[in-house]
């Protein structure tokens, strides 16, 4: 039905009809002000009229005791200044009696009291008058001077009553003037809320008035604002929001681009509008894009999870996976309307986790390798020493056995780099400053890389870190020998140490990287650098880019071994022809630095012995060696293959078992287990672990426990009888 404007007849009746009562009322209350202000008015008068008399009053008092002094001072001293003063002030006296007279002429009751006073003053000022004129002081002038003294007594008492009396219609007058004006604030405020209420009211239908002629009017403008709040609203969700959205007009242009879009394009949605969808991907990208492109468009079908790389406009390449939706308009596709979200950060970090989870499975396989490859090279030195004690040493064979050895130790130090990568070295960290390390080692490094290759060492003194002095330095030795063969033709090292504070963003970007306080090691050089392909497999064990015989591809998995070990992080940072800089990441220490212990130049000769000692190791080989060497020495050898039987010849065994030597690792239970299981029983009373691969049973993060003894294999049977003697001379 069609909309009607209402009466405006009728509104206006009811408008001044409904403003009766309030105006009424205002009257009337402006009428009961107006008769306020009066009262109040008349009881300002009233009050300040009182304040008149009580002041004149006042000073009537102190007038009459001020011509009562002079009197008595001039019958005493008969003072000519005091007999002036006396006349002056009775003459005042008169003029103030009969001011008081005519300012309390309505009050008949203190009319009365001053026509009183007015008598006993005149009786005063005769009877003073007539002591003063008189030349000698007779029996009469006496009288008349006891009379003018109550005179004065009188009007002390009259004035007084005078004046309280005065100031208790003050009072009262006060009263009434606060009363008048409490009453005149409250019908002010009265006033003032019923035309505020006037106004309210009044305004109110007012407002009704005005929304019944406008309400058609506005009814269309009010449903345009909407929808372009709406509008505003969706443009607001759009360009705020984390997802990339653009909208691909039919011919395959944009015509919308969102601000997420353009960031990660490097343009602005003004230079991306109206250009082909396709300047947004690399060409090799684009036939694929172009044919997702043309069957949505045919058989509008939706695309979701599609990776695809984009090209920003510097040339770089984004990972951005993405999905499209077909615009329909009377069922035809008038265009799509495409999300996508920048992956490359999510990408790099899940390439960073497997290559983590990738090099932690290789150490697990080395780890397992390096053990069992102790076991063999500790029984290949054990029968090499014992053949070579049994024959002379100018016998023709000993030149073979000494060259066995060095291959030995050749395939030993392969192990313990595969321990170093794997993280199972015993290690022994000592609080050193870094700075000071790689100061003591500059020397052996420029004699190492050669005088082609310039040294550049810049170093600060930083915070304390706690790592294995000797592998630091051989972490050094080995980025040392990389760079010099990554500049065959010379360069420059850079060898730097600084304290860094990683934040939370950078932690972010980097997988188990704790936010904190480090000493950062940097290694860089100028040479030939390398690409993606070759980065991403650097730190795997046996990798090396060398020419064959020039490197056993240990190298860097040791400095990731180690660096690791040391609850620190390596970074890589390299490019094609601009060299490679390696970054070490090393966490603070707190503690005082601490000296190194200096190696020993030369071997005590072996020790013998006479003690008991249990050997529990489940490779034959190993116990075999182990057995014959100690047992040449004096010893008594009780051999187990496994820990049951171990503790079943401790059990069968009477007499004390001095030593335990256990391998660390054994089938169904460990070395650790065997020793507690014995102590328990007090069937032995020391223990010496032997392994070629250690476990978190007797160390933690490489570094022994307290009062833990351990021997690593391989070793040669000299080396286990010195350790043996070791542990059996040191205190219970």
């Amino acid at each position: 039905m069609p909309y009607t404007l209402p009466d405006t007849n009728i509104f206006r009746r009811r408008f001044f009809s409904s403003l009766a009562i309030p105006l009424g009322a205002e009257a009337i209350l402006i009428g009961v002000l107006f008769w306020n202000v009066l009262a109040l008015r008349n009881a300002i008068f009233w009050v300040n009229h009182t304040y008149q008399v009580v002041s004149n009053a006042e000073n009537l008092q102190r007038n009459f005791n001020e011509a009562e002094s002079a009197y008595l001072h001039f019958l005493i001293f008969h003072s000519p200044t005091s007999l002036t003063t006396y006349q002056a002030v009775t003459v005042s006296l008169s003029r103030s009696i009969s001011s008081l007279q005519r300012e309390i002429a309505d009050n008949p009751i203190q009319v009365r009291r001053l026509n009183t006073v007015k008598t006993l003053l005149a009786d005063w000022r005769y009877a003073t008058q007539k002591n003063i004129a008189a030349p000698t002081r007779s029996s009469v002038l006496k009288a008349v001077a006891l009379h003018a003294f109550r005179a004065h007594q009188n009007l002390d008492v009259l004035l007084g009553a005078f004046i309280g009396e005065e100031k208790r219609l003050l009072t009262q007058r006060l009263r009434t003037y606060s009363d008048n004006l409490i009453l005149m604030f409250a019908i002010i405020g009265l006033l003032s809320l019923t035309s505020i209420t006037l106004v309210f009211w009044g305004f109110n239908n007012l407002r009704t008035l005005s929304s019944n002629y406008e309400r058609s009017l506005t009814l269309g403008r009010s449903q345009f604002d909407q929808l372009q709040k709406e509008k505003e609203f969706r443009d607001k969700v759009l360009e705020n929001s984390v997802i990339s959205i653009v909208v691909i007009a039919r011919e395959g242009r944009f015509s919308y681009v969102n601000q997420k879009a353009a960031q990660l394009l490097g343009y602005t949605p003004e230079e991306l509008i109206g250009q082909s969808f396709l300047m947004a991907v690399p060409p090799d990208e684009a036939e694929r894009l172009q044919a997702m492109f043309d069957r949505t468009l045919h058989e509008k079908s939706s695309v979701t999870d599609v990776e695809v790389r984009a090209l920003r406009k510097d040339g770089s390449i984004r990972n951005v996976v993405f999905g499209w939706v077909p615009l329909l308009s009377e069922n035809e596709v008038i265009g799509l309307v495409a999300c996508g979200m920048d992956i490359t950060e999510k990408k790099r970090l899940e390439q960073e986790l497997l290559a983590a989870q990738k090099l932690e499975s290789l150490g697990r396989l080395a780890g397992g390798i390096a053990h069992d490859f102790n076991n063999v090279l500790t029984a290949i030195f054990g029968y090499m020493e014992l053949a070579s004690e049994e024959l002379p040493p100018n016998h023709p064979v000993q030149v073979r056995l000494r060259d066995t050895e060095r291959a030995a130790e050749s395939a030993a130090t392969l192990t313990q780099q595969l321990l170093a990568f794997a993280r199972r070295q015993i290690i022994q960290p000592r609080l050193i400053r870094l700075d000071e390390l790689v100061q003591n080692i500059q020397p052996m490094l420029q004699r190492l890389i050669g005088e082609n290759i310039e040294l550049r060492v810049k170093v600060e003194q930083v915070h304390l870190v706690k790592v294995d002095p000797g592998q630091m330095e051989q972490i050094l030795v080995n980025l040392a020998v990389n760079a010099r063969d990554a500049m065959p033709e010379g360069g420059v090292l850079t060898i730097g140490v600084e304290d860094v504070f990683i934040d939370e963003t950078y932690a972010q970007r980097h997988e188990e990287v704790r936010p904190g306080n480090y000493v950062m090691l940097t290694v860089s050089d100028t040479g030939v650098g390398m690409d993606q392909s070759i980065h991403q497999h650097i730190f795997e064990p046996f990798f090396t880019t060398k020419p064959q015989g020039r490197g056993t591809g240990l190298g860097l998995a040791t400095c990731y071994g180690i660096v690791k070990q040391a609850g620190g992080h390596i970074w890589l940072y390299s490019e094609p022809g601009h060299g490679t800089t390696f970054k070490i990441f090393l966490p603070h220490a707190e503690g005082a630095p601490e000296e190194l212990q200096p190696h020993e130049s030369t071997l005590p000769p072996v020790p013998k012995g006479t003690e008991t000692i249990l050997l529990a190791e489940d490779e034959p080989s190993v116990r075999e060696v182990a057995a014959s060497a100690l047992r040449a020495q004096g010893y008594t050898v009780l051999e187990a293959g496994s820990g049951d039987e171990a503790i079943r010849l401790a059990e069968r065994h009477p007499d004390p078992i001095h030593l335990l030597i256990t391998d660390a690792i054994m089938p169904s239970m460990s070395g650790r287990d065997l020793a507690e299981h014995l102590r328990q029983t007090r069937k032995v009373e020391k223990v010496l672990y032997i392994s070629g691969y250690t476990e978190n049973a007797i160390v933690h993060q490489g570094v022994l426990e307290q009062g833990i003894f351990f021997l690593p294999k391989p070793f040669t049977p000299s080396g286990l009888l010195r350790k043996v003697r070791e542990v059996l001379d040191s205190p219970a």
